[in-house]
């Protein structure tokens, strides 16, 4: 495995609560709240790596994901935003992942997926070759990933990594 040099995060239910009750983009939804212990993390994490965001964003452009981000004060944390809209491209097409990486400008193999979704977020990531940690509290599967059941579980992952 190489060494990991970017993180990619999902957005909903990853960085930010998804209320299945509210319509229409995050950011204009009445409430956005921080799945738990994200900023203490992202605070972490910023020191040493890029962070990116990368989600589907059903009714979200770029623009609005960063609102939404602004909402709960992370959004500082990013270097860029990448919806579906931006990479012309949705989970879990294998080319939402490859647009991704040709848009950072990371190889697959030196970036690190972290999302709620096997089926989107991660097995799709691992099939380019990027690395990736399936943010899963409950359940469990075999696979060539981490599953991390608190985001702050990316930091030793990520430790271990460096090397």
């Amino acid at each position: 495995m190489l060494k990991i040099e970017t993180i990619i995060f999902d957005w909903g239910d990853t960085l930010i609560r998804d209320f299945p009750q509210y319509d229409g983009p995050m950011a204009e939804w009445p409430e956005v709240e921080l799945m738990p212990e994200v900023e203490k993390t992202l605070q972490e994490l910023s020191r040493g790596f890029n962070l990116f965001v990368a989600s589907n964003a059903g009714s979200s452009d770029a623009e609005l994901v960063e609102k939404a981000l602004q909402r709960v004060g992370i959004a500082p944390y990013f270097k860029a935003i990448f919806t579906g809209i931006e990479l012309e491209s949705k989970k879990p097409e294998l080319a939402f992942y490859r647009n991704l990486c040709r848009k950072i400008g990371t190889p697959p193999g030196r970036c690190l997926m972290v999302g709620d979704n096997l089926e989107k977020d991660i097995i799709p990531a691992r099939r380019i070759g990027m690395q990736a940690a399936w943010f899963s509290p409950e359940g469990e599967v075999e696979g060539d990933f981490w599953k991390i059941d608190s985001l702050p579980q990316i930091i030793e992952i990520v430790k271990r990594r460096a090397i």
